[in-house]
This record gives structure tokens, C-alpha cells and sequence, in this order.
């Protein structure tokens, strides 16, 4: 009998690592989970490590408003979530999901990490993916009083902010530019560049991240 996604929340994990075992067995992620997981891990996204340190698993928390974006990124890994999304309470007020851990995404933390620090990988095509590049806006993306749109990258170091720039303005023909963030830096897509950039990703933009377009 197949067992859902709700009945293994149910499941005790620390104790029943035969089921984990034989669980990560039946699991590969599919193109459109690769697709989301990349744009998530541009984004919000983190690959954390286990309690051993040993094996890795991908975290999803944003905030209370939020909600339906984290249930939709939920649907798509749910085969590999033991536990529903809960709500985190308190200051925080987000909600919050993680996979079991597997070698899929130890591949995706060896590609974005080093030594602990998310890093811009040095092969960058998987952002020409619309829905990796929606997901990535989604998750950090916004509007600027109709000036542009903002891409947070504060998390990547200048050289790797302009590396990005670079291939962006190249690949998908877009004015891009890098902006200071107080001691960081960001992407700004520039006005006349709007519209190229929306058309690229405005399909995959799920209804409750629209706002973040116009």
C-alpha cells in the first residue's frame, strides 16, 4: 500500500531508519524538481546538513504571507517530505518545510556551497530555465516603484554579482546592472529591460507572488 505524504508525517524518522533507508531508494529528483530546487537555492532555499554532518537536505521557510508559495513548493517535493509544512510562530511568524536528506542534495551542496557560504556556481545555464529563474525571483525578487526590478543577491560577493550580471545581460538580452546595498551588493534590472525579463518568467509566477511583477 502506497503510503501518502500525511500518513508518514505520522512516522516516528528517528526510529524507523529502515524505512528512511529503503524510503531515499525509490528517489531521484525529476527535471521540474531540479528546476525548482536551483531557483529555490538562488533564492531562500538552503541545503543544511544533518545532525552527523555527513548528508544533506533542502530547507523551505518563508513568511506567514507566504503560505500558499511554501504548500506549492511542498507539493513538488512531497515525495521526498516526511512531514507537512508547519507554521513557525512567534517573531518569525514563516512557514517551514525539509526533505529527508539524500545524494541529490549533496550534488546541489557541493554546487552551491563552499565552505559552508552559498556560492554562484561556476556553470550558470540552469538559470536560462524560466521556471528556476521565476523561482529564484519569486523567492528574491521585487519591484521598484516601476523602475526596475530587483534581484537581492546580497548573499554573493561583487566579482560574483558581476559574473551574474554578465551572463544575464548576455543570455537573455537584458539591461542588468550591479547596485550597492549599503556594504553589499544587488542586481537591478533596468526599465527598458522590464518587460524582456517579465515575458521570460511571467508563466510560472504563482498567483500569490504576482505582486512582486506589478
Amino acid at each position: 500500500m502506497t503510503t501518502t505524504s500525511r500518513e508518514r508525517g505520522k512516522i516516528n524518522v528517528h526510529t524507523n531508519s529502515r524505512y528512511l533507508r529503503e524510503l531515499r531508494k525509490t528517489l531521484s529528483l525529476s527535471e521540474l524538481q531540479k528546476s525548482v530546487l536551483f531557483g529555490a537555492i538562488m533564492g531562500d532555499g538552503c541545503i543544511i546538513p544533518t545532525a552527523s554532518g555527513k548528508n544533506y537536505r533542502l530547507q523551505i521557510e518563508q513568511s506567514h504571507k507566504q503560505k500558499e508559495y511554501v504548500f506549492w513548493k511542498y507539493e513538488i517535493f512531497k515525495e521526498f517530505v516526511i512531514t507537512l509544512p508547519r507554521h513557525i510562530r512567534g517573531s518569525i511568524n514563516s512557514w517551514k518545510f525539509r526533505t529527508v536528506s539524500h545524494r541529490e542534495f549533496i550534488k546541489a551542496r557541493c554546487m552551491f556551497y563552499r565552505n559552508g557560504k552559498k556560492i554562484l556556481p561556476r556553470k550558470l545555464d540552469f538559470i536560462l530555465n524560466p521556471l528556476a529563474l521565476a523561482v529564484w525571483f519569486m523567492d528574491d525578487g521585487c519591484l521598484d516603484k516601476d523602475s526596475g526590478y530587483i534581484l537581492n543577491t546580497q548573499n554573493f560577493t561583487f566579482e560574483e554579482n558581476t559574473r551574474l550580471k554578465e551572463f544575464l545581460s548576455r543570455k537573455l538580452n537584458v539591461d542588468i546592472s550591479v547596485h550597492r546595498d549599503k556594504t553589499y551588493h544587488r542586481l537591478f534590472v533596468k526599465s527598458k529591460s522590464m518587460a524582456v525579463f517579465r515575458n521570460v518568467i511571467d508563466s510560472y509566477v504563482h498567483p500569490v507572488m504576482r505582486y512582486k511583477l506589478s
